[in-house]
């Protein structure tokens, strides 16, 4: 069972319940609660580099991803730092990730 009410609510009241169950998904799957840091995930794991991506995240902070995933500060800032490593064409520079609005960054970078 699924509480999309009050996950909607919590968030943002005019979202739409796809949106919130599409997040759900993301959830249920292991990718981060973290909008922005769940799509990085998800375009890594379709690319195939999501394992690399864990791997360097770890060599490079000394942690898991999963640990920093869901935190929009810490998480966001390490993955900018890496980022470009994974997906140079997107993000050719450090922190562009972290700067970037749109929750599908690699779509549309300024």
């Amino acid at each position: 069972m699924l509480d999309l009410g009050t996950d909607q609510l919590a968030d943002n009241a005019a979202e739409s319940v796809a949106k919130v169950l599409y997040r759900k998904v993301l959830q249920a799957a292991g990718y981060s609660t973290e909008k922005k840091l769940a799509e990085l995930e998800r375009k890594l794991a379709e690319l195939g580099k999501l394992e690399a991506f864990r791997e360097r995240y770890r060599t490079q902070f000394g942690v898991e991803l999963d640990r920093d995933h869901n935190d929009p500060l810490v998480g966001v800032a390490h993955a900018s730092q890496i980022v470009p490593e994974f997906l140079p064409n997107e993000f050719p520079q450090r922190m562009r990730f972290a700067r970037c609005g749109s929750t599908r960054p690699w779509t549309s970078v300024s």
